[in-house]
Parts: C-alpha cells; structure tokens; sequence
C-alpha cells in the first residue's frame, strides 16, 4: 500500500521553478530534510516518485513503512553505509546513526502519473531508487533540505560510484513531465544523452556521490550530521 503523496511544498509541483513576484523568478520551493525524488522504472513505463526518509529514537534499524520502501531496505544499507564511511571520515561518532530507526516511505510525486504500487517489480528496479536513498538520508542527518527541483536517475554501486538505471532517455522524459528542472545523471550516459537535455531540463553529470551531495545541498561541502531523533 502507498504512502500519502509527497507534501504541498514538494518541487514536484509542475509550477515548481515558474513562480514569478513582479516577474522576477521565484527559487523552486523545497521539501524538508530528508525528501528526494528518483525517475523510477514500471511495466508501465517510467515516472517519477518521492522517498521519504525519516527517524525515530531506536537501535539502528532501517524500516519501510510500505511496500515499495520494503524493497528498497537492501539498498537503503548500501547507501546507509556510504553515507557512515563519509561520516568517519569526518570523525563523527557511529552513535549517530545506532541511537536512531530509519523510516522509509515511497510516495507518489503530485505532477507524476505513476503510482507507487506499480514500484519496484524486480531487484534491478529496485537500483533507481539508489541515488535518491542516499540524498534523502543525507539530508534527513544533515537537517537540511535539497537544492529544489532535483530529481535522480542513477544507482550506486557499493563504492559510491554513479551507474545506469534504466533508459537514460526515457529519464529525461519523465523528469519533463513531472514539471522538474534539474536532473542528476551518471556521466557514463553523458555520450548519449546530451542533446536530449534542453532549456527546460538542466542535467548534470556526475560520477560519485560525493558530487551528487555538493550539487544537492549546495551550503556545506560537509555533511553534519545531527544526533536528535524525533519521538
């Protein structure tokens, strides 16, 4: 069973980015901390969906709160433990992460077709939602929300390095219609898609995680990370 949709403030909205005072452009509005929003692969084709990350005073579990948020739990620990190892790196303390349960949901984008039930049917649809998981936790530790109308389409592999999730092209069409203008792409799809990407839709290659994180929460260059739970 799905999740509600994803929040009034979401930049899902297809007037996201277009809002104007006295005709000077409004910034896109952006959701909480720890909210991302991933193109996402069906029988049906491709659409775009919100990951909701939240936590609550436990013992370092991850849990899904639906269906779809239950298929992702195992690469949820894949992004979890990029997001520690850069933690480490940082000499911030595991407690961080061990005092607290991670919940997981996966919402339907209010711009978007495609329901959440419909996602992942298959381990392999399960890697779009990759770059998303990892975002969103970051920016649920950091209390900080993405740069607005970002939207992912790319897995990760287990050294934080950006893969192929699906037909890249089949991405930037989604992202279009979902009303999006900014689309995170491996740059491995970067030969084949550079003239698919137009003044409507702003993509950016990336390799790493590392730079999916400084594009998407543009303040820091560092994630600090925060130890209080909710409830």
């Amino acid at each position: 069973m799905c999740s509600a949709s994803c929040s009034p403030c979401d930049h899902g909205s297809p007037a996201a980015g277009r809002q104007s005072v006295h005709g000077v452009p409004m910034a896109p509005p952006r959701c909480p901390p720890g909210q991302a929003a991933c193109v996402v692969r069906t029988g049906a084709g491709a659409g775009v969906l919100c990951i909701k990350a939240s936590r609550v005073s436990g013992r370092g579990r991850l849990l899904g709160q639906d269906r779809a948020a239950q298929a992702l739990l195992a690469r949820a620990r894949v992004a979890l433990a990029l997001l520690k190892a850069r933690a480490a790196h940082r000499h911030l303390a595991a407690a961080v992460f061990d005092a607290v349960d991670i919940q997981l949901q996966v919402t339907p984008d209010p711009a978007s077709r495609l329901h959440c039930e419909a996602w992942p049917v298959s381990p392999a649809q399960a890697r779009d939602g990759d770059l998303a998981l990892f975002l969103a936790l970051a920016s649920l530790f950091s209390g900080r929300p993405l740069r607005g109308g970002l939207v992912c389409a790319a897995a990760v592999d287990a050294r934080g390095q950006l893969q192929r999730a699906g037909d890249a092209a089949l991405a930037v069409a989604a992202a279009l219609q979902a009303g999006r203008h900014t689309l995170l792409l491996p740059l491995k799809s970067r030969p084949a898609l550079e003239l698919a990407c137009g003044p409507a839709l702003r993509c950016l290659w990336l390799a790493t995680v590392d730079e999916a994180l400084r594009e998407a929460l543009p303040e820091s260059g560092t994630v600090v990370l925060g130890a209080t739970a909710a409830g």
